[in-house]
């Protein structure tokens, strides 16, 4: 064999062995082969994962937001309540005074009001005199000033004062057991329980004939049963009852003993 037919042979073997091994090696494409740890434009998009965190951090704010909603309507819900309660207690403390006035003027008649512009003093209208007979002027202008603190101004802690300073003042006043009876609305009106009890039980021991007696005793079963003592309350609330079975809040009286 020439030289020539040798190198040719041999180049040709070279071909071959180079073309099998070419195709026994796998080609590997980076980012695109399904086999590839590496992440490609299909399975990883960094824009579209920083999009998706936004909308969830968005949607829990406005999860919080909603919740914060319902809680400040609950608050103003709440608070109407109370400003509602509240206006109802000075309608009915206005209509108590209201109807009380109205009560005694019919009863003091036309000897009362003559009285008050004989001596120049303001007549009072709300409380009779328990002694017809016994002057009661010096006290007529306190009392109405004190009253009017409440029914006119409705400014309450000047009428606390204003009665307090009475009770002090007249202790022989014929229209103390309204004084206390009034402090002791007004109390209630302030939230004090305690003094209200205080004022209501001072009307039904010192002058259980007083015709704010039996108003007193009803009030005080309706306060110890808010102050947590039925016991008491219940007792007030006979008292009533069996007391004062003809007075005007004993059928009140008789319903809140079935509550």
């Amino acid at each position: 064999m020439t030289s020539k037919k040798i190198a040719y042979s041999t180049t040709l073997a070279l071909f071959i062995s180079a073309s099998v091994v070419a195709e026994e090696v796998p080609v590997i494409e980076l980012g695109v082969g399904s086999g590839s740890n590496l992440p490609n434009s299909t399975s990883y998009n960094p824009q579209v994962s920083s999009n998706s965190e936004l909308m969830l951090i968005v949607q829990q704010l406005q999860d919080e937001v909603r919740t914060l909603r319902g809680q400040v309507e609950q608050q103003a819900y709440r608070l109407k309540q109370m400003e509602s309660k509240q206006l109802d207690r000075y309608r009915d403390l206005d209509r108590r005074i209201s109807a009380s006035s109205s009560a005694s003027l019919g009863a003091t008649g036309t000897a009362a009001v003559a009285g008050g512009n004989a001596s120049g003093v303001p007549s009072v209208t709300e409380e009779p005199s328990l002694e017809p007979n016994r002057p009661v002027l010096d006290d007529a202008k306190a009392y109405q000033d004190a009253y009017n603190l409440v029914k006119k101004d409705r400014n309450i802690l000047k009428a606390i004062e204003a009665f307090n300073a009475f009770i002090k003042d007249y202790p022989t006043s014929p229209r103390l057991p309204n004084a206390y009876y009034w402090l002791g609305e007004i109390y209630v009106l302030n939230k004090n329980l305690e003094q209200a009890s205080a004022s209501f039980m001072e009307v039904v021991a010192s002058f259980p004939k007083s015709h704010k007696a039996p108003d007193a005793a009803y009030k005080l079963g309706i306060v110890f049963d808010q102050l947590g003592d039925r016991k008491k309350s219940d007792e007030y609330i006979d008292l009533v009852i069996n007391k004062y079975p003809d007075s005007s809040v004993v059928t009140r009286a008789k319903e809140f003993k079935l509550r």
